[in-house]
């Protein structure tokens, strides 16, 4: 399988998974534009303007899914200028003040 039908079949896969959260809970967008891209001190975007959309299902039974995808110049020259990130978590309530919550991400 090639990397290009991975993706796509990736993407389609995560689309239907925040249409059936948004069916059974809420959906969070966001744009925003800014003047760096950090993370963990080290710049993804060489002091550059990026662009970041973010998309997250919330569904009732604490369970999120979300996307995020940046724009990026990491090294100078030839390179990726577009990052996709995804996130799967789940949350669980202790009481009227606490939560535990756990999430992995690509």
């Amino acid at each position: 399988m090639s990397w290009r039908v991975f993706r796509h079949s990736l993407q389609s896969l995560l689309l239907a998974g925040l249409s059936s959260i948004a069916a059974a809970g809420d959906l969070d967008a966001a744009l925003s534009v800014g003047s760096d891209f950090v993370v963990r001190g080290e710049t993804r975007s060489r002091g550059e303007v990026v662009v970041q959309a973010h998309l997250i299902g919330h569904h009732d039974a604490g369970w999120s899914l979300g996307a995020t995808a940046s724009t990026v110049d990491i090294n100078p020259g030839p390179g990726p200028s577009r990052e996709l990130d995804v996130s799967l978590a789940k949350s669980w309530p202790l009481g009227p003040d606490w939560s535990m919550h756990g999430s992995v991400t690509h």
